[in-house]
C-alpha cells in the first residue's frame, strides 16, 4: 500500500481541490444527487475559510499530488466535516481513513468533543465507511443543531437518505472488515465522498 501523507490545506489548493470534489461525485449512481448538487463544489470561500483556521487537510501520494480532502470547520463544541472527497483512482489506499485520523486527532488537539458529518446512508463509501472507522448515527440530530440544520439544508436541494453521525475526538479506529459478497469478477473500490 502506498504511503499517505497528509498536510495542511493552503489557498492555492482550491482549484485542485474542486477538480477531486467533482471527479468524486462523478463516482455515485445515478439520481442520488440532483443535478446543481452534482454539478457544484465548496465555495472558494469556505475553503479559504478552512486554510486560514487550520481545519482545512490535503492528502497526497508520494508523487506529490493532492489525491483527496478534508475540510471541516467548528461548530459550538464539534468539529464538523463539511466535505471529504477521494479522486476515485486514489480509493482504496487509506486516504480517506487518513484524512479523518488527522481531522479527529486535531478536534481533539483543540478541545472540540465531537466531530460530525453527514452522509448518505445506504451507500457503501459512505455510512458504513464512518461506521467502521468509529462514527455513529445520531439517532435525534436536534442533540447537535447544526447537524438538525445541516440534514434540513440538504432536505431542501434534494438529497434523500442522509443520516447525521458523531464521534467522540480522538483517532479513528483502524477500519474493521466486514464480509461482503462479491461477484466472481473483480470489483473496484468505490471513491470516499460528498459528505455535506
Amino acid at each position: 500500500m502506498k504511503a499517505v501523507h497528509i498536510r495542511p490545506g493552503v489557498h492555492e489548493d482550491v482549484p485542485a481541490l474542486q477538480e477531486i470534489e467533482r471527479a468524486a461525485a462523478s463516482r455515485f449512481p445515478a439520481g442520488s444527487l440532483p443535478v446543481t448538487v452534482a454539478c457544484s463544489t465548496v465555495s472558494d470561500a469556505e475553503f479559504h475559510a478552512g486554510a486560514g483556521d487550520s481545519t482545512l487537510w490535503v492528502a497526497e501520494l508520494p508523487r506529490p499530488k493532492a489525491v483527496g480532502f478534508l475540510l471541516a470547520r467548528p461548530e459550538g463544541t464539534c468539529l464538523h466535516i463539511v466535505e471529504m472527497d477521494v479522486f476515485p483512482t486514489a480509493s482504496g489506499l487509506g486516504v480517506g481513513t487518513a484524512l479523518l485520523n488527522e481531522a479527529c486527532t486535531a478536534g481533539e488537539d483543540r478541545g472540540f468533543v465531537h466531530v460530525t458529518l453527514t452522509t448518505f446512508e445506504h451507500i457503501h463509501w459512505n455510512a458504513p465507511f464512518y461506521s467502521r472507522r468509529g462514527f455513529s448515527i445520531v439517532p435525534d440530530p436536534r442533540a447537535f443543531p447544526h447537524l438538525a440544520a445541516a440534514l434540513a439544508h440538504e432536505a431542501e436541494v434534494g438529497l434523500v437518505q442522509r443520516v447525521a453521525m458523531a464521534k467522540k475526538c480522538g483517532p479513528t479506529l483502524r477500519p474493521t472488515r466486514t464480509p461482503r459478497r462479491r461477484s466472481a469478477r473483480a470489483v473496484r473500490s468505490a471513491p470516499v465522498g460528498l459528505v455535506r
